[in-house]
C-alpha cells in the first residue's frame, strides 16, 4: 500500500480546485479553525473528521449542526465509510476523494484480455475501470466485483441471470451491459459500454448553486423517462434509481447505468454480511422499497421524482435526521418551501412542482401510472398546472365523512406501462387521491362503559336493607365513583378516533392534511 493512499482536492462551489492534498495513514480534521488539516473557511471550526485508516476511509460529522456534512448527497450521520470517487460537501466547499495511483505501475490484464487504463471511480460495491479490449482495440468499462463476492455461487448466479436480462435492453439511452467474465483464479467483472462524460450528481456540483435550472434539466429528463419507459415494457426495474447512476457523455445525450446489478450486487452482499437491509440508496427509496417489498415500476417512478427534486433543489427529499421513518410517514415539503428555506433562488414551473410532489406519494396508486406519462407531461413545455396534476375542486368531490372504506367508490384501474394513460385517464386518478377523514367509536370504550353501569348497578342493588340514613351518601359514592370510571374510559380509551377514508389509517386529529400513511390529501 502506498504511505499516501488518497489523493484529496478541495474545490469551491464554482468548481474551482483550491487545494490538492495526498493523505496517508491517520485522522484529518475539515473546519475553519486552527485545529483543521483540511481548510474550509465557510465550515465550522471543527465540521468533520475524515480518517484513513489500513486503506479504508471514514467520515464523521463533528459539527454539532445534525447533519452539517453530506456524502454523495446524503446527510452524514455517524462515522460513514466512504469510498474514492465520492465527495464530500463541508460549507460551500467540496471535497472529492480520488484513489492515489502510484506512477509506473505495470498496466493490469484481466482475463488475458481486456487492459485496465485508469480507475474511473470506487465504491461499496466494487470498482469501474476504463480498459481497452485488447483483442479488438475498443474502450470498454468494467465493474469488477467486491472480493466478497468471489467465492458466492448464489451471488454470482444472481448476477448473471440479472446480466441476462439486462443484455436485452437496446436504448440510446441505456449503458449497453455485454457480459459477466468470471476468470480462473481472479475476481469476476462485468463489461459494458464506456461513456466518456459525468454524472449527473457530479455535474449538479458545477451549477451556481448546486441546482439545475430546470430548462436546462428538461432534455436529459426527457431521455431518462424515455429510457425508463423502454425498460418498463421490458418488465425490467432498475431499483437503484439516483443521479450518480445517470450518465451524460460531451454531446448533452444521457445514458442510464446499473440497471438492476448494483441492486443485485447490494442484496448479495446484504446477504453474505447477514445484515439483511434492502437494495438501494435509502434517500431515492419508496416507502415499498424500504420495507423489502417485491420491486414494480412505480418503485422507479418515486425514485425518478426524488432525482428531479434533488436535482432542482440540491437536497434530496429527506436528507437529514431519521431518513427511514420519513420516507415511510411524512411526505416532503414542496420544492418552492425547501429552495427558499436553503437561501436560494430557482424557477421551476408550477406543473413540474407538483408533477414531482405526485411521484412522491406514498402509496404507488398515487403516482403517475409510467414513465411515458412524465415524459408527455415534460415534453409539453406548458408553464401552467397540467390538467393531470390539478387537484379537483371541493365542489366537485363527494363527501366521504363518515364512510368507511367499503363505502366508497372503487378506485380506477391502474393503467399499464405498454399502454400510457390518457391525460383524462390520468385526470381520473389524481382526483382519487383526494380522501375523507372519518371517524369511529372505539368498540373497546363501549365495552368498559358497559361494564362498569353494570358495577355501578351492582352496587346499587347492594344498598337493600342499608338504614335510610345512609343511602344517600351511599349513592353520591357510587356516582363518583362512576364518573371516575368514566374519566378513565374516555382519556384511555378515546371515544372517537379518525381514519382516512382511502387507506383506512389512523390520524392523529381531523384536521384536513396529507394522510402520513398514503399521502393523499384529506378534505
Amino acid at each position: 500500500m502506498s504511505d499516501a493512499p488518497l489523493k484529496v482536492l478541495l474545490a469551491r462551489s464554482d468548481g474551482l480546485v483550491i487545494a490538492d492534498y495526498l493523505l496517508g495513514e491517520g485522522i484529518y480534521m475539515i473546519g475553519s479553525g486552527a485545529g483543521a488539516q483540511l481548510k474550509v473557511e465557510t465550515a465550522a471550526e471543527l465540521h468533520a473528521r475524515l480518517e484513513v485508516r489500513d486503506g479504508d476511509f471514514f467520515i464523521e460529522d463533528t459539527s454539532g449542526t445534525g447533519g452539517g456534512t453530506f456524502l454523495d448527497g446524503a446527510a452524514v450521520l455517524g462515522r460513514v465509510r466512504a469510498y474514492p470517487g465520492q465527495t464530500i460537501q463541508a460549507g460551500d466547499c467540496w471535497i472529492q476523494l480520488q484513489a492515489n495511483q502510484p506512477e509506473g505501475d505495470a498496466p493490469q490484464i484481466l482475463a488475458g484480455r481486456y487492459r485496465l487504463v485508469k480507475q474511473l471511480g470506487r465504491g461499496g460495491r466494487g470498482e469501474v475501470w476504463l480498459a481497452v479490449d485488447e483483442q479488438t482495440g475498443d474502450e470498454l468499462a468494467i465493474k469488477r466485483l467486491p472480493a466478497e463476492l468471489a467465492g458466492d455461487t448464489a451471488a454470482l448466479n444472481d448476477l448473471t441471470r440479472e446480466v441476462q436480462k439486462s443484455r436485452n435492453l437496446d436504448h440510446p439511452n441505456i449503458i449497453s451491459i455485454h457480459e459477466l467474465v468470471q476468470p480462473e483464479g481472479e475476481p469476476a467483472f462485468v463489461t459494458l459500454e464506456y461513456v466518456d462524460g459525468q454524472d449527473l450528481a457530479s455535474l449538479r456540483l458545477q451549477q451556481s448553486g448546486h441546482l439545475f435550472a430546470w430548462e436546462n434539466l428538461r432534455p436529459l429528463m426527457t431521455q431518462l423517462c424515455d429510457a425508463l419507459e423502454y425498460a418498463h415494457q421490458h418488465k425490467i426495474v432498475h431499483r437503484d434509481l439516483k443521479p450518480a447512476n445517470m450518465l451524460v457523455d460531451r454531446h448533452g445525450n444521457l445514458k442510464l447505468a446499473d440497471f438492476g446489478i448494483a441492486a443485485t450486487m447490494a442484496e448479495s452482499l446484504s446477504r453474505s454480511s447477514m445484515q439483511g437491509s434492502v437494495s438501494g440508496t435509502s434517500v431515492f427509496m419508496s416507502p415499498q422499497q424500504m420495507r423489502g417489498e417485491l420491486p414494480r415500476a412505480s418503485d422507479d417512478l418515486y425514485a425518478l421524482g426524488s432525482t428531479f427534486y434533488e436535482l432542482l433543489t440540491s437536497r434530496t427529499p429527506f436528507y437529514s435526521g431519521d431518513i427511514t421513518y420519513q420516507v415511510l410517514n411524512e411526505m416532503p415539503k414542496p420544492l418552492a418551501t425547501r429552495v427558499r428555506e436553503l437561501g436560494l433562488q430557482n424557477q421551476v414551473p408550477d406543473a413540474v412542482c407538483a408533477m414531482i410532489m405526485a411521484c412522491l406519494a406514498k402509496d404507488p396508486e398515487h403516482r403517475p401510472p409510467s414513465a411515458v406519462a412524465v415524459e408527455e407531461w415534460i415534453s409539453s413545455g406548458a408553464t401552467e398546472m397540467p390538467p393531470i396534476l390539478a387537484p379537483p375542486t371541493l365542489p366537485s368531490i363527494p363527501s366521504t365523512m363518515g364512510q368507511s372504506p367499503s363505502d366508497l367508490p372503487p378506485p380506477p384501474v391502474a393503467v399499464s406501462a405498454s399502454a400510457p394513460a390518457s391525460p383524462s385517464t390520468v385526470h381520473q386518478r389524481v382526483s382519487a387521491s383526494w380522501a375523507g377523514i372519518e371517524t369511529r367509536d372505539n368498540p373497546w370504550y363501549q365495552g368498559f362503559m358497559a361494564v362498569a353501569a353494570l358495577f355501578a348497578l351492582w352496587l346499587v342493588v347492594g344498598l337493600k336493607g342499608t338504614p335510610r340514613q345512609e343511602i344517600v351518601p351511599s349513592v353520591v359514592k357510587i356516582l363518583i365513583l362512576w364518573a371516575i370510571l368514566s374519566a378513565i374510559g374516555k382519556y384511555l380509551l378515546k371515544p372517537k378516533r379518525f381514519f382516512c377514508s382511502e387507506c383506512g389509517g389512523k390520524l392523529k386529529n381531523d384536521e384536513p392534511a396529507p394522510c402520513p400513511h398514503c399521502g393523499v390529501a384529506l378534505s
